[in-house]
């Protein structure tokens, strides 16, 4: 990259190609496609973010990496965008805003900003996550499994990261039940996505005031909360936003797009039926094949940059094409990448996702329990049939449709109660135990599934 103008000057965005604009039918009948034509113009390619606004799409791998340290010629400071004047009020104003947390914040900010999250997330056992993943799932597949049908994105892979994230931040049970739409129309840039994020604002500032009244006993909010000298009342909202935002739905669809290649790859579903490939190394093959995020996060360019012969002005608005790069390098070796960890699906430098151990943990111990209770799950249409959502930044299946073989399990409940997931009394301030009559696992009391909280030097019963 260098400071002077090339000859490759930025397109007019009228002139733009269906494949080359993000939100158009033609680009999401088939997003693979559509990257391997931009690619034939370069490592980056000017796209469509929607009618009208003109964006870089960065495609390359190792440009990825490269833009992501590059605090020199690009910002994370969206605020220095351009293109504001196009967009405010707009259905993608909700992503590309500046939030009050350390996604869009730089140097000491940034790090002040991140240390407090980074110190919360390590007090969580890991141990202890595992079994409360495997909890929800086996309490969701109980409530499908008789049936021999279902669309494992909205019984499956959309509530189980949910159930998760409601015990860590303290979210009472009406949140949690409404942020599975709100985030998608959020993601999905719908029409109403603005006032999507208004909502998600109002919940996680709710939970926020909930724990600094002492009636919330989300253990990360809590951390959050009373570290000395820690973040301001804006700021651990705006950060609950980033966190809860970021554990849901992009859990959600890496959960479903590993079933789906595992379901669509006879070999590869092979392997992990047999124990020859774990489930893990299916995980990471999706986040290279098929990462949940596809277009982001957002970068401005500092100063007129030339990236190979592409002109990019001041004030440029970049995304950066996690989906598109993985794509690429997975399509180079043929092959499932089952041992190879170098993806770019949660981020690179310092904006890394100090998360993604525990999105690994929630993933692949959800898929791995379903296979395990189902283990001959296959898909109820074809997999070039499947619905994919229209979102310019993720990559989300709209349905997962599977069938297979019928069976009673978990142990019929009796008439009348509900999944220990389910009881209002275990999500939230109520300090309750659950008292539902439902089986309870092996080793554990006879208040309820969820009696430990993953949570290093806690055990708070229905609480």
């Amino acid at each position: 990259m260098t400071g002077h103008p090339s000859h490759s000057m930025p397109p007019n965005v009228e002139d733009l190609p269906p494949y080359a604009q993000l939100y158009s039918p033609e680009f999401h009948a088939d997003p693979e496609a559509a990257w391997q034509r931009l690619r034939e113009g370069g490592r980056v390619a000017w796209v469509a973010l929607q009618p009208g606004v003109l964006t870089l799409l960065v495609l390359d791998h190792n440009l990825i990496v490269s833009f992501s340290r590059d605090t020199t010629r690009w910002t994370r400071k969206t605020t220095r965008w351009n293109g504001w004047g196009l967009v405010d009020n707009s259905e993608i104003a909700a992503m590309i805003s500046e939030w009050r947390n350390m996604l869009f914040a730089e140097g000491p900010e940034h790090e002040r900003l991140r240390a407090p999250v980074v110190a919360a997330l390590k007090e969580v056992d890991m141990d202890q996550l595992r079994v409360h993943v495997e909890q929800a799932a086996m309490d969701l597949i109980g409530r499908f499994a008789p049936y021999g049908r279902a669309d494992l994105v909205a019984e499956f892979a959309v509530p189980l990261p949910l159930i998760v994230m409601s015990r860590l931040f303290g979210l009472d049970e009406m949140d949690r039940l409404r942020l599975p739409d709100i985030m998608r129309r959020i993601w999905d840039a719908d029409d109403d996505a603005g006032r999507a994020a208004d909502d998600l604002v109002r919940l996680m500032d709710a939970t926020v005031r909930r724990h600094q009244q002492g009636l919330g006993h989300g253990p990360l909010t809590k951390a959050l909360v009373e570290r000395p000298g820690g973040l301001s009342h804006d700021e651990l909202a705006g950060t609950l936003v980033l966190m809860v935002g970021a554990g849901s739905q992009p859990a959600a669809n890496l959960i479903a797009n590993t079933v789906a290649e595992l379901l669509a790859d006879p070999q590869l579903h092979a392997d992990v039926m047999s124990a020859a490939v774990p489930v893990a190394d299916a995980v990471h093959h999706t986040l290279w094949a098929r990462p949940p995020i596809t277009h982001y996060p957002p970068l401005v360019a500092r100063c007129d940059l030339t990236v190979d012969s592409v002109f990019v002005p001041q004030g440029t608005l970049a995304l950066l094409g996690l989906g598109p790069a993985g794509h690429q390098i997975h399509q180079a070796h043929g092959r499932p990448l089952h041992s190879n960890r170098g993806y770019v699906a949660f981020g690179v430098g310092p904006h890394q996702c100090p998360a993604s151990l525990h999105a690994l943990v929630i993933a692949q111990t959800a898929v791995t329990t379903l296979v395990r209770e189902l283990p001959d799950l296959r898909l109820a249409v074809q997999h070039d049939k499947l619905a994919w959502r229209p979102s310019p930044f993720a990559r989300a299946l709209h349905r997962l449709d599977v069938k297979f073989t019928p069976r009673p399990f978990p142990s019929p409940r009796p008439e009348g109660t509900r999944p220990s997931w389910q009881h209002p009394q275990t999500v939230g301030h109520s300090q309750s135990a659950p008292t539902s009559t439902a089986p309870s696992p092996p080793n554990s009391s006879s208040g309820g599934r969820w009696f430990l909280w993953p949570f290093r030097g806690t055990s708070q019963r229905g609480r």
